[in-house]
């Protein structure tokens, strides 16, 4: 049974794309040899479970995973001569089997399904009296027939005026309890599945709301109490007719995924509905020239002139080709009318491909708008849209050439630097028939990494024409790549042709000077200003607004445009930073003071322990890429607020006392700031429980919160504590840092002694790549939990070969050590945090892996190597004697 074990994951985590393809590649494992399907082995294999492993193979595609044909025999093989369907081959029909078989004959035997059979089987199990019908024609009419007869007969509207539906809507009614349907022996959930679908089958709309309001609500109420099932779910759902709701609660549309086919099934019918299924169809469209060249239009487009034929990748769950998909290709150029194209499966390839060439005869912007959709006959349709933009340009080369200082070369995405030279020419040959627009102009423009405009320059288009750039050190820019893009257009044609070359660029990004308003207090504004900029050859560069091109800029099809600037373009975060851990992220808003830049922060100090406790300030550059780039500061920025953190309403702790192995000492308190009383709830700063032995912490134990800040510590002596006396003492951690916390003007702490002993007791098992051991600590006779133990392992000459922390279960404290470079004796000693001498040591032996390989031989291979040796050892013995002869 599946229920929703991880009911507080994000509704934007999305689905476990992996783990579901690995769910459905396992289906052909619940086949049985008849083609039918069963969710555990040894049983019958059943029309329901066939059904939905169908429903599921036709959508995903699974076709190299199930047989189908297999499939298509066990599901002929359920019909029976009165028209219905038995349950499994052989059994008699059924009102609720024949409703699976026909579900499944509609998706793989459509052709072969006998629509007036079925109609006939379900008149012959009709109670015209009651209105209900009859599961099989010996049994007594039920609620629950009549749901899967309804279910039948609602995709065969024309054959129902022989139903009574005077005398169901009266047994409904009579059924209905205010907001709820209740029959007798049908539990709660599955009435409300059965009244609810016929009452929409036969149009009945008295307290419908109601009763949907308190569908829904048992949905809710079971995801919280883990005892529906999503099977039950999809179904009441189904009922409902709200799949494709947006009122689904968030835990459906993303929730773990099943193992059994029905929760499968109820799953994929969900993803459909929800719209979510087409998140997991990736779909590629490529062109395919007369020479087998394969170009991804996803990542350019075509040249003018080029013949290409359009094809398609389409993989679910980027594992599954589904042949049944139809894709339907719109190409647009320009404001030229649009051209669909059918694209069929290839079975040979696993490709949708078209079915002729087309040649790009026209310069401009390429839209293709990709339509995907399955015809499954049943459910909600599957459906995907996806548009691609390119377009059709010059067979033009346009190159990059980037020159350092000493006429070196700089690949394409390599590091640039100051002064180096750039130049950038359009090469090519137009063939015969190939015309260029009166008007085409040609653009060169230098971007930085915050995507501000450092360089333009344009041309009316010409082949062999160059743009150059020189990088003055003078001008800084920030840390992250220098973009060139060339651009090609006209007027009619708008920019068709563009190509782009990227260089890194490194930058040592600083804060000349910073401000802070006053020393802030908690709940009050903190007012920041920042002046960036870069260290160029020891000299400090601030950055700064002004622009090396004027204000009526043109692009290459002439139109306007308004490049940024460094001032709008670039992007600031004050980071405040508790211990070395990021507490808050604020942005920052540049001011322009004389074409110099400033950056401005403004945020509130929250009231929490974090920010209480003093807070350190960091700036980073964020680049349109979202990567973020440190500034370095001449000094830290501490700010130490005027606040003063308390303990309060302690509990715990009152005296000292003696405490054994297995005993816990509990305490409760509230952090609160001083002045004004304020409740201050942990983050990255928190409350902890030191256990000391004179100066040194031997235990630590973090306190838990609740919502109203009262924090509550619990810490159970355990064999990692030693015994004899010690202080327990209540203080904040942030970071690595220790810091105190007061009650009535006093530190938190309390005098113990821990009395007894406890026994140590190993286990070693030696594997062929390492060695583990299990240590056991008991106390009184009675294992205690370990604890936190770190294991130095020796070597025989007092050299440490390795230092490993211990993995630490309920029940035991288990070291592993690597053998890979380990050989002969050791000794492996455990200790306590901070202490000197071990608690135990145990003697280990590592083999070597060719004696541990010769001992695991039987008796007769060792005596076939040792013959084999005594041999080529006499053959040695006779050469040498030979040659001394000799």
């Amino acid at each position: 049974m599946f229920l929703f074990a991880a009911l507080s994951r994000s509704a934007n985590s999305g689905i476990d794309q992996y783990l579901l393809g690995k769910r459905l590649a396992e289906l052909g494992l619940k086949q049985h040899a008849n083609g039918g399907f069963f969710e555990v082995a040894g049983q019958e294999p059943t029309a329901e479970l066939t059904y939905h492993a169908i429903y599921l193979g036709f959508t995903y595609g699974l076709f190299k995973n199930m047989d189908f044909s297999n499939a298509q025999r066990f599901v002929t093989s359920l019909r029976n001569r009165d028209g219905g369907a038995g349950m499994s081959p052989g059994q008699k029909s059924s009102v609720e089997a024949t409703y699976y078989y026909f579900k499944a004959a509609t998706i793989i035997l459509p052709n072969a399904l006998d629509i007036p059979s079925v109609v006939e089987f379900l008149k012959n199990h009709y109670d015209s009296n009651s209105g209900l019908f009859r599961d099989t024609l010996d049994s007594d009419p039920t609620v629950r027939a009549t749901h899967f007869a309804y279910l039948t007969l609602n995709k065969l509207e024309n054959e129902l005026t022989w139903l009574n539906t005077f005398a169901i809507r009266n047994y409904i009614t009579d059924h209905t309890q205010d907001d709820r349907f209740s029959f007798d022996g049908i539990d709660e959930i599955n009435a409300q599945i059965y009244g609810t679908a016929i009452s929409r089958a036969i149009s009945l709309q008295s307290n419908n709301y109601r009763a949907d309001q308190y569908s829904k609500k048992l949905i809710s109420d079971g995801i919280k109490a883990k005892n529906i099932t999503l099977y039950q779910i999809g179904n009441l759902l189904n009922a409902l007719n709200q799949e494709g709701s947006s009122d689904v609660p968030e835990e459906l549309k993303n929730p773990d995924i099943p193992e059994t086919i029905n929760d499968l099934f109820s799953l994929t019918r969900l993803l459909v509905s929800q719209g979510i299924f087409e998140k997991l169809l990736d779909i590629e469209l490529f062109a395919i020239t007369t020479d087998n060249q394969v170009l991804e239009l996803g990542r350019g487009g075509l040249t003018l002139g080029q013949v290409v034929r359009p094809a398609a990748v389409a993989r679910i769950l980027k594992r599954f080709v589904n042949p049944y998909l139809a894709i339907n290709l719109t190409t647009t150029i320009g404001e030229e009318k649009s051209v669909d194209t059918k694209l069929d499966f290839d079975e040979r390839n696993g490709v949708w491909m078209g079915d002729r060439y087309t040649q790009a005869t026209k310069l401009g912007q390429l839209t293709f708008d990709i339509q995907t959709w399955l015809p499954i006959r049943e459910g909600h349709q599957v459906d995907v849209t996806k548009n691609i933009q390119t377009s059709v340009s010059l067979p033009v080369d346009i190159s990059c050439d980037v020159t350092a200082s000493a006429e070196e070369i700089i690949p394409v995405g390599g590091i640039i630097e100051p002064g180096a030279a750039v130049k950038s020419v359009l090469h090519g040959r137009f063939e015969d028939g190939i015309e260029v627009e009166e008007g085409t102009m040609a653009t060169f423009a230098v971007y930085d990494s915050s995507e501000a405009l450092l360089f333009y320059d344009s041309a009316d288009f010409k082949l062999d024409h160059t743009f150059q750039w020189i990088f003055d050190p003078k001008n800084p820019i920030p840390d992250g790549y220098v973009k060139f893009s060339v651009e090609i257009g006209d007027r009619q044609h708008d920019i068709h042709t563009r190509k782009e070359f990227r260089y890194l660029y490194h930058a040592n990004m600083t804060v000349i000077s910073h401000k802070i308003n006053s020393t802030p207090k908690l709940g009050e504004l903190l007012k920041v200003s920042m002046v960036p900029g870069v260290i160029v050859d020891g000299a400090v560069e601030q950055f700064n607004d002004e622009k090396s091109f004027g204000e009526d800029l043109k692009d290459a099809s002439t139109e306007g445009f308004f490049p940024s600037g460094p001032a709008e373009a670039q992007k600031y975060q004050m980071v405040l930073k508790c211990g070395n851990a990021i507490a808050k992220t604020v942005d920052g808003e540049i001011k322009v003071v004389e074409h110099n830049i400033t950056v401005e922060f403004e945020t509130t100090v929250d009231e929490n322990i974090d920010l209480a406790t003093g807070f350190n300030i960091e700036f980073v550059f964020k680049n349109s890429e979202g990567f973020t780039v440190p500034l370095s500061l001449q000094e830290p920025i501490a700010v130490t607020l005027n606040s003063e953190i308390i303990a309060e309403q302690v509990k715990g702790l009152e005296k000292p006392q003696k405490l054994t192995y297995g005993q816990t000492i509990k305490a409760e308190l509230v952090v609160k700031e001083k002045n004004v009383g304020k409740t201050l709830l942990p983050g990255l700063a928190f409350p902890v429980i030191l256990l000391k032995k004179g100066d040194r912490v031997v235990a630590e134990q973090t306190a838990t919160c609740d919502q109203k800040g009262l924090e509550s510590v619990e810490f159970t002596i355990d064999a990692s504590v030693p015994s004899g006396k010690l202080t327990a003492e209540i203080v904040v951690r942030k970071g690595e840092e220790y810091l105190p916390l007061e009650f009535n003007e006093k530190k938190l702490t309390q005098e113990y002694e821990i009395e007894g002993q406890i026994v140590f007791d190993h286990k070693i098992v030696q594997t062929s790549d390492a060695i583990t051991i299990d240590y056991t600590t008991m106390f009184n006779n009675k294992a205690i939990t370990g604890g936190f133990f770190v294991a130095k392992v020796m070597t025989p000459d007092g050299q440490v070969a390795a230092n490993l922390p211990a993995a630490q279960t309920l029940s035991k404290s288990r070291i592993s050590i690597p053998t890979q470079f380990l050989r002969g004796e050791y000794t492996v000693d455990l200790y306590r945090i901070g202490e000197t001498t071990p608690v135990v040591s145990t003697k280990v032996a590592v083999q070597s892996k060719v004696v541990t390989w010769f001992s695991q031989l039987p008796i007769e291979t060792l005596v076939v190597i040792a013959a084999f040796a005594l041999f080529c050892w006499t053959v040695h013995l006779r050469t040498q004697f030979r040659i001394r002869n000799i």
